[in-house]
């Protein structure tokens, strides 16, 4: 990161994260608490390495570091991956679906990560999954531009994606009718009416909202294949395998 973006990204955030000095100690400045925290997020450094480039102790930084994170996300979301509230908004996304990839009707693709991590103290093997790696399951919804716009992440990686997305805030919201999504819609040039759909793969069970990929095989005819075609471009892998 440059100077001057760093400077444009504290600007934003400074008035949250930073504190008063008192009469017993002066305080560590905004920009360290943001610098150490940018650097354990882009490297994955340690905190006991942090602590000998910082000069400040273990014990302040594992404060420091999820304090800055939460306080970044409320400033940020809104503005870098704000969710559509309403029915225009929603509209505007499968608009963009349709327009990039020729697939009507479509709010988002869907898919999970299976991130590896250090397991947590006597978790046993509720983050160990069937490729033999502790891991946690970042779940998310893209766009048709490969955008994030809905992420939850924290499910324990024993549980397949299915299983991720019955946990997942965005299938919960969904089940209550709390997005704001359109009503029913005409696929193009018919007079079928059918509910807007998120497209995910065979891990999720189908449902009102939820889209599978079609299977493809050998016994598809040439309209299956196209259609295959046609879904298979707005998977969401394309976003993690950038």
């Amino acid at each position: 990161m440059d100077v001057d973006s760093f400077e444009f990204f504290l600007e934003k955030i400074e008035s949250l994260i930073k504190r008063m000095d008192t009469n017993m100690k002066q305080c560590i400045s905004a920009g360290e608490r943001l610098a150490l925290t940018l650097r354990y997020l882009a490297r994955g450094e340690t905190q006991t390495s942090l602590s000998f480039q910082f000069r400040i102790t273990q014990n302040t930084i594992s404060g420091i570091i999820p304090a800055v994170c939460m306080d970044i996300s409320q400033v940020l979301q809104n503005e870098f991956m704000k969710v559509p509230d309403c029915p225009e908004e929603w509209r505007k996304v499968a608009n963009d679906f349709m327009g990039t990839w020729n697939f009507p009707i479509c709010l988002g693709a869907l898919d999970g990560k299976h991130i590896t991590i250090t397991p947590l103290p006597k978790s046993g093997t509720a983050y160990y999954n069937y490729k033999h790696f502790f891991n946690t399951v970042l779940m998310a919804l893209v766009d048709a531009n490969l955008n994030f716009f809905y992420v939850d992440i924290g499910t324990n990686g024993r549980v397949n994606d299915g299983g991720a997305w019955e946990k997942f805030t965005l299938n919960k919201r969904l089940h209550a009718a709390e997005l704001g999504l359109p009503g029913l819609e005409n696929i193009p040039g018919t007079n079928i009416s059918i509910p807007y759909i998120i497209v995910t793969d065979d891990a999720y069970n189908l449902e009102q909202h939820i889209m599978k990929s079609l299977p493809w095989t050998s016994s598809c005819n040439l309209n299956c294949h196209i259609e295959c075609l046609k879904l298979r471009p707005t998977d969401r892998c394309h976003c993690f395998q950038l």
